[in-house]
């Protein structure tokens, strides 16, 4: 009798673990946007992208600056980027092309002025002629975007070209009439050169 109860418990534990059992399956998934930015930037493009709305309080002419430093050195070669006023009044356009401005930038009755800046990107990809070149541009949603070519340089003396970009952390600036924020983005080359990319906002009223 003892016997036939050990295999009768036996049984039963083996056909429990065989109706537990069950399968795996990989599922194909949507990409993600990381997934996206790290084939990028395998193709050395990077892509920085600001929130600057809370300057919004004011009108504020933006511009950005690009300075060219040479071994932690500014070289004085400096590029500007005029992106304009923060926020635009429809007194600025003329009067034939007021309502297409009013139905485009959703700016309600009574209202006159629309907010114009309120995100800046900075994007830097190498060039696919040359390995020694590389552009970074400036932009920002329904303004505009301008940017410029510049060079590469081997890092630490090396045959072979290595960069890669990081944002700076964001820290906060003391509300005046004039703010230079050097909060952007930084372009480095090993050790030896960089190029430090600025916002300045003047306040226009």
């Amino acid at each position: 009798m003892k016997r036939i109860l050990v295999s009768t418990l036996l049984c039963t534990s083996l056909l429990a673990a065989a109706q537990t059992q069950t399968t795996h399956t990989v599922k194909l998934v949507d990409t993600q946007l990381q997934d996206v930015l790290n084939v990028l930037e395998d193709m050395d493009i990077y892509i920085h992208r600001f929130d600057v709305s809370q300057f919004l309080d004011a009108t504020y002419h933006v511009e950005v600056y690009v300075e060219e430093y040479k071994n932690n050195q500014k070289t004085g070669k400096v590029h500007h980027f005029d992106l304009g006023k923060n926020i635009r009044s429809l007194d600025e356009i003329s009067e034939e092309h007021r309502d297409a401005f009013r139905e485009t930038y959703q700016i309600p009755a009574g209202k006159k002025e629309w907010d114009n800046i309120k995100e800046i990107s900075i994007y830097i990809r190498k060039e696919e002629r040359t390995d020694t070149t590389a552009a970074i541009r400036i932009s920002s949603p329904d303004v505009g975007m301008q940017g410029f070519p510049f060079t590469l340089y081997p890092a630490d003396g090396k045959k072979f070209i290595s960069y890669h970009t990081r944002p700076f952390a964001a820290r906060a600036v003391q509300t005046a009439d004039e703010m230079k924020i050097p909060s952007c983005c930084t372009v480095r080359y090993g050790r030896n050169r960089e190029r430090l990319s600025s916002v300045s906002v003047v306040k226009t009223r």
